[in-house]
């Protein structure tokens, strides 16, 4: 989590906390929600199936961030 946290400070430096809880929050929400679609994912195909497809995944998400471009967002001075 630490890694994608730190990108969108990164992309928000003016809203940390933001960027914080939006990654977090998906995260964790995704979490709970995948945990019930491979419950039902594999009570449909079966263990072997099920657990074969959910190694696709990693693929999928690596194509998902090729377009992902460093960008740097100047911080506001405080003060």
């Amino acid at each position: 989590f630490s890694a994608a946290v730190v990108y969108a400070q990164e992309l928000l430096p003016n809203r940390m906390g933001l960027a914080s809880g939006l990654t977090l929050g998906f995260a964790f929400g995704a979490g709970g929600i995948g945990a019930g679609v491979t419950g039902v994912l594999i009570d449909v195909v079966g263990l072997e199936w099920g657990l074969a497809t959910l190694s696709l995944l990693p693929l999928g998400a690596a194509l998902a961030c090729l377009p992902l471009k460093e960008r740097r967002v100047p911080v506001l001075a405080r003060g």
